[in-house]
């Protein structure tokens, strides 16, 4: 039975693995463009950029899609070659092509998305008028971590300072304390109560959040 290399195919997967985490960062940065858009423009003209705006999430959300399938069905022919190579049938590039394409057909929706979600929350302060940005951070999925206006980590109980996303469940926590929170836990997962992610929990699952530390920074400059 031929026996196969997966030095080049593990940096393959290491690669896009990397190239999710700048998709995510895209996604917080499309969050607050959107934002400076509904400060700045009004009405159609708010419209048309944000129009964009959306079609950009929308590209970006499918191309994540795209490398998490390609990422699970790497893993999947690695297993299958190294289990048993004979069952390979063909190259393993044909293996994976082949099984890669057939995963590409079951697309999911980005409409769907997290992130999709929260930009209309803030593209809607175009339809309804909101009379600043802080209107549009109103509803956010980080709204359950709020507590008489403040953003509260859930490992602290805290206000959050410098704040990360989870990129596998979207939960929001302030960057030392999930830091710390992982160096010395055994086996740590999401800490807010009652979350459905059980993955295991990684400093490399965590994004900064470029939207919310705007709100958080204006927030600050309006109290003081």
């Amino acid at each position: 039975a031929e026996q196969f290399s997966f030095k080049s195919f593990d940096m393959a997967l290491d690669d896009f693995k990397e190239l999710n985490k700048l998709i995510r960062h895209e996604m917080a940065m499309i969050r607050k463009v959107a934002a400076d858009v509904c400060e700045v423009f009004e009405g159609d003209e708010a419209r048309g950029h944000l129009d964009d705006l959306k079609d950009c999430m929308k590209a970006a959300i499918e191309q994540e899609y795209d490398n998490k399938k390609y990422v699970e069905v790497a893993r999947t022919v690695r297993k299958k070659a190294t289990d048993d190579p004979a069952a390979v049938q063909g190259s393993l590039k044909q293996e994976l092509v082949s099984a890669y394409e057939a995963a590409k057909r079951q697309q999911e929706n980005p409409e769907n998305h997290a992130e999709f979600k929260d930009l209309l929350k803030i593209t809607s302060v175009a339809d309804r008028g909101a009379s600043s940005f802080q209107d549009s951070c109103d509803g956010m999925t980080v709204s359950e971590d709020l507590v008489d206006g403040h953003y509260i980590d859930p490992i602290t109980q805290k206000d959050i300072e410098v704040p990360v996303k989870n990129t596998k469940c979207g939960h929001i926590y302030d960057k030392n304390s999930i830091s710390d929170y992982i160096k010395i836990t055994n086996r740590p997962r999401c800490p807010c109560l009652g979350c459905g992610n059980k993955a295991p929990l990684r400093l490399g699952d965590l994004v900064d959040d470029l939207f919310l530390a705007r709100v958080l920074k204006e927030r600050s400059e309006k109290n003081n």
